[in-house]
């Protein structure tokens, strides 16, 4: 799997603008993790609980949305196939 990042942050809110690359014309899919951990009730409205969610367009994506008191986490983002593209990457 490759993966497109992985980072510590403390926002409550975690978007990118995500596009599949030119040639390939399938959707992508991806998952997301938060502290090794699928997010469960935190994730975001283009995840589910389980951290998957796929890449069907160039547009925002919401990846989590944390529940609760935002504390220091870790969140990852892992794409099976190297055929995407990311660009703007923003916290709320």
């Amino acid at each position: 799997m490759a993966i497109d990042n992985k980072l510590c942050d403390l926002a409550r809110v975690q978007q990118r603008v995500l596009a599949r690359a030119s040639f390939h014309r399938d959707a992508v899919r991806f998952r997301v993790s938060i502290d090794g951990a699928p997010p469960g009730a935190s994730h975001g409205a283009d995840v589910d609980a389980s951290g998957n969610g796929v890449v069907n367009g160039q547009r925002l994506y919401q990846r989590v949305r944390q529940q609760g008191p935002i504390v220091d986490r870790t969140f990852e983002i892992r794409f099976p196939d190297p055929v995407v593209r990311a660009y703007s990457f923003t916290f709320g």
